[in-house]
């Protein structure tokens, strides 16, 4: 109902509007060869960690280390 009273009222500001959210729009738009390789992506992604797999790239950063370590590690991290 918005649109439309803003259409009424501003029609050359409501259609500036569609265009550009019409160009975002497309301009997001994947043909289905790249949908489908991100498909496959996540899909092998989740099957590692189902079993169990890491899911990082490179070395485990915390690989050597305790419990209370980790935590006391990601608890200074996350303070600003």
């Amino acid at each position: 109902m918005l649109i439309l009273s803003a259409c009424y009222r501003r029609p050359f500001d409501a259609a500036f509007l569609c265009v550009n959210r019409a160009k975002e729009y497309f301009k997001a738009q994947q043909s289905k060869e790249e949908l489908a390789a991100q498909l496959g992506a996540n899909r092998r992604a989740m099957q590692e960690a189902f079993e169990g797999k890491s899911f990082a790239d490179g070395e485990d950063p915390f690989e050597g280390l305790e419990p209370h370590e980790i935590e006391a590690f990601l608890k200074k991290q996350a303070r600003p």
